[in-house]
């Protein structure tokens, strides 16, 4: 067993197979399955597709599907003993999938913090309302951390505590808040639910020691050098680098010999198409 993990789940579909794709070869480009394990959570039926040198973890997000609650197929398998082994590793990033792992995370390490990226759906004042209202009841201490980002990266322990509770709060939220699945973005909304439990499970959990940064959830569409980040999250843009775009097939024929591999949207695109050639 290695001393770090990368954690993330794959669901059914060609285009999450696609982005899974994406993120293996990230980690074999960057030479982290040198010292890093691969973990992916997937459907039963999917481990057949995850690479032998990966850790395939067969799941059923039941709870995900009772509900019709697809967001919470990213966490819900902290919840069960499957995921207790997770709390073994030193460090561990929970990631979505859609994702691309810069060089310079190889050896980037906690030591101790919990790091996250940024979010982006505190964007109203019924949304702070309703996060404390969410606290009061459970009985759940804030710490003022706002807009959390999906990506997480702190010891095996801090990893699992945060995603069990923040797997409780979603279905909470939800049943409280959202009999009726109005979308009212920017306000509060059933589709962040996710978010806003992951908000106060971090809070909670981990006080203090939470490091906000900017160098996981960058953009996709960035110009920035690759060097100001560790980890890049496809965004909803029609900007280069477009998860839409790539999904579409609208960069395949690119040559990727042409790339600026430094910046950041130009990675992104070369890990894709280059991804697609092993996939």
């Amino acid at each position: 067993m290695k001393s770090r993990a990368i954690v993330t789940f794959l669901d059914y579909g060609a285009g999450f197979m696609r982005q899974y794709q994406a993120l293996e070869y990230c980690w074999r480009y960057t030479g982290m399955i040198e010292d890093t394990d691969l973990v992916v959570f997937c459907c039963p039926d999917l481990s057949i597709h995850v690479s032998s040198d990966c850790k395939a973890i067969p799941y059923n997000p039941l709870r995900s599907i009772d509900i019709n609650y697809e967001y919470l197929k990213s966490i819900e398998f902290f919840l069960d003993p499957v995921s207790d082994f997770l709390r073994d590793y030193e460090d561990v990033l929970k990631t979505d999938l859609d994702v691309f792992l810069t060089p310079n995370f190889k050896n980037w390490r906690t030591e101790g913090n919990f790091y996250c990226g940024s979010g982006a759906y505190w964007n109203s004042g019924d949304v702070q309302y309703n996060i404390l209202e969410v606290c009061k009841d459970k009985n759940l201490n804030h710490y003022g951390n706002c807009n959390i980002g999906s990506t997480w990266y702190g010891s095996g322990n801090d990893i699992v505590d945060v995603g069990k509770l923040s797997s409780e709060l979603t279905m909470y939220i939800l049943d409280k808040y959202f009999q009726q699945r109005i979308f009212k973005w920017p306000n509060w909304t059933y589709g962040v639910s996710s978010m806003y439990a992951s908000e106060i499970a971090v809070n909670h959990v981990i006080k203090d020691r939470l490091k906000p940064t900017n160098r996981l959830d960058q953009h996709s569409d960035s110009l920035n050098s690759t060097d100001s980040c560790y980890h890049v999250h496809c965004w909803h843009t029609d900007n280069m680098f477009s998860k839409f775009a790539w999904m579409d097939g609208l960069y395949n024929g690119t040559n990727v010999e042409t790339l600026n591999i430094n910046n950041v949207n130009e990675y992104c695109l070369m890990c894709a198409l280059e991804s697609k050639k092993e996939g």
